[in-house]
């Protein structure tokens, strides 16, 4: 007598619900990290009728660059042939974040806003100190000067990658004369400045044509002053972790209170 026909889609159920108990797995994925929320913006007005407030009056912006979750743990350098003048060699400088806060975020204006302040008679300042390039990001003005100096006891080099000017790419000397440099022109972008004798050494600097721009400080916290009233837009840029922008409409003589959340 004929065995009747059983269709191969049912052996081939029956053999899985035989080998797995027929449970759905519960492996759980790996987590992830939940995205970083977006920058949160409060505002602050004068009082209405405040005295020496006109529709002119500029504000201020102030506020802290956060980190969320695990921060990155900072690692020793790995230096050859420096002499960095300490016991131990230097940390990677690229990302510090101190109680979750984030130092050397540059937060700038965004737009045409700029081209009516004078650059800044005083110039910035870029030392080459401990084999390390201090600050690791900086800001200035078009027309400002930045000046680069070598307080180590060997040479260095100092090479500017901008994009719309060549610069000498020149060896300093220990206790040389500064190295000046001057942007005629904005940057497009942000402009690394290195060492060809010592590659770890690396520094940022952000050409603008206004002065609405800082960096953070060891405590994650920046502020930018005589900002006109209005609607703007600002950006945080950090050079691992990318950009963030706000958007704000500052009242006159009010202050915007910003916070930018990085993650990994």
């Amino acid at each position: 007598m004929a065995q009747p026909h059983t269709p191969f889609a049912a052996i081939l159920v029956g053999s899985c619900l035989a080998c797995g108990g027929g449970e759905p797995s519960t492996t759980a994925p790996p987590p992830s990290t939940p995205p970083p929320p977006a920058p949160s913006v409060a505002i602050e007005a004068p009082a209405a009728g405040a005295e020496g407030v006109t529709d002119d009056t500029p504000g201020s912006v102030v506020g802290v660059a956060l980190f969320q979750g695990q921060a990155p743990q900072r690692q020793p350098l790995a230096l050859s042939g420096c002499d960095h003048g300490g016991d131990e060699p230097p940390l990677d400088n690229r990302i510090i974040v101190t109680d979750g806060r984030v130092q050397n975020v540059f937060v700038s204006l965004k737009g045409p806003r700029g081209g009516t302040a004078p650059p800044p008679t005083e110039p910035v300042v870029l030392d080459q100190r401990g084999c390390l390039y201090t600050p690791r990001v900086l800001g200035l003005q078009v027309g400002q000067e930045l000046r680069v100096r070598n307080a180590d006891p060997l040479n260095h080099n100092v090479h500017v990658y901008a994009r719309r000017k060549t610069f000498p790419n020149n060896t300093q000397a220990p206790g040389a004369d500064d190295f000046v440099f001057v942007f005629e022109r904005k940057e497009p972008a942000p402009v690394p400045i290195g060492c060809d004798i010592h590659p770890w050494m690396k520094s940022t600097v952000h050409v603008t044509d206004h002065p609405f721009f800082a960096v953070t400080d060891a405590a994650g916290e920046f502020r930018i002053d005589e900002l006109p009233p209005g609607e703007h837009t600002l950006s945080a840029w950090h050079e691992i972790y990318g950009k963030l922008t706000a958007e704000l409409d500052l009242p006159p003589g009010g202050t915007a209170r910003l916070e930018f959340t990085f993650s990994k």
